[in-house]
C-alpha cells in the first residue's frame, strides 16, 4: 500500500495546547460556528472531500492507525499529517464515536437554492426529515440514481457539512449539491422554473410507476416517516403518487421511498441515466 510520506514521522501530539488540536477541540464542541473550518472523520469521507477539491489543512492519525490506500492515493503530497496519541483522541472525542483518522478542512461554499435549481434534472425535497441516517442514505441514493440535488427543509441543520451527515452520507454531501431552504423560498423558485412538485402519499390515486411518464423536471417531495411533508408543501403538490405495500405494514422508511421514486424516474429518463453512468467511469 502506498504510504504518505509524512506519516513516517515519529513525533506524536499529546498536548491539547497544540494550535491545530485547539482548533479541532473548538469545532468538536460546537464553538465558533462561523468558522470556515470543519472536521471530517474517516478515510472514505476525507478521500471524497479531497476528490471534490476541498482543502485539508491537517490530517490527524491516531496511534496504531494507518491511512487507507484510497486516501493515500488522492492525498496531496504536501498535506500536513500528524500523529495523535490515543489518550488525546479519547479526550477530544469524549463519549462521541472516536475517529482514528480525522481531518481539519475548509468548508466548501454552501449551495444557494436558486443555483441548485438551475441545474438540469430532477431534485429531491425533504420536508421535516431530521434523522441523519435517513438523510445520508437519500444523499447516496440521489447521487446514484441521477438526481441533480437535494433541498432540505426543516432539517434542524445549520450546515449540510454537519459531521453526522458527512458520516451518514459517506462523504456524499461533498459531491451532491444540497441546499437548506424553507417553504417561502422553495415554492416560488420551483414555480418559476416550471418544476412540478410530486409528493409521495400512501393515499394517492396514482401509483409510483406513473413517475416514469411525467415529462419535464420534477421535485420529488418526501416528509418524515411519521408525519409526512408539511401541510403547505402537500397542498402545493401538483401530483401525488403512492407505493403499494403490504397492508399489515404501516409505512416504508423514507430513504427506501426516495429510492423507489428516483428509480422509476431513471427508467425512462435517458439524460439522467447518462449522467449517472458518466460519473461511474
Amino acid at each position: 500500500m502506498k504510504q504518505h510520506q509524512t506519516t513516517q514521522q515519529t513525533s506524536v501530539i499529546d498536548d491539547r495546547g497544540d494550535e491545530r488540536i485547539f482548533k479541532v477541540n473548538e469545532l468538536l464542541r460546537g464553538k465558533n460556528k462561523r468558522s470556515r473550518a470543519m472536521i471530517v472523520d474517516d478515510d472514505e469521507n476525507i478521500a471524497e472531500a479531497v476528490r471534490q477539491d476541498i482543502t485539508v489543512f491537517t490530517l490527524f492519525v491516531s496511534e496504531g492507525a494507518e491511512l487507507s490506500e484510497e486516501l493515500t492515493s488522492v492525498l496531496p503530497e504536501d498535506t500536513d499529517v500528524q500523529r495523535v496519541s490515543t489518550r488525546l483522541c479519547k479526550e477530544l472525542f469524549g463519549v462521541d464515536r472516536r475517529s482514528r483518522v480525522f481531518a481539519l478542512a475548509r468548508k466548501p461554499r454552501p449551495w444557494d437554492l436558486e443555483e441548485l435549481l438551475d441545474l438540469p434534472g430532477d431534485i429531491v425535497v425533504l420536508d421535516g426529515v431530521r434523522l441523519m441516517g435517513n438523510i445520508g442514505a437519500i444523499v447516496r441514493t440521489s447521487r446514484a440514481l441521477g438526481a441533480s440535488g437535494i433541498v432540505l427543509m426543516g432539517s434542524a441543520l445549520d450546515s449540510v457539512v454537519d459531521r453526522r451527515l458527512v458520516r451518514a452520507s459517506r462523504g456524499g454531501v461533498f459531491s451532491l449539491p444540497i441546499a437548506l431552504a424553507d417553504v417561502e423560498t422553495v415554492l416560488p423558485a420551483l414555480h418559476e422554473r416550471d418544476i412540478r412538485v410530486v409528493a409521495l402519499d400512501p393515499r394517492a390515486e396514482h401509483e409510483v410507476s406513473s413517475l416514469a411518464g411525467l415529462s419535464g423536471r420534477i421535485a420529488l417531495l418526501l416528509g418524515s416517516e411519521k408525519d409526512g411533508p408539511s401541510a403547505a408543501m402537500s397542498e402545493a403538490a401538483d401530483v401525488s403518487v403512492r407505493i403499494e405495500i403490504h397492508p399489515d405494514v404501516e409505512s416504508l422508511n423514507v430513504s427506501v421511498s426516495a429510492a423507489l421514486g428516483l428509480y422509476e424516474r431513471r427508467r425512462t429518463a435517458p439524460t439522467l441515466t447518462a449522467r449517472v453512468d458518466s460519473t461511474a467511469s
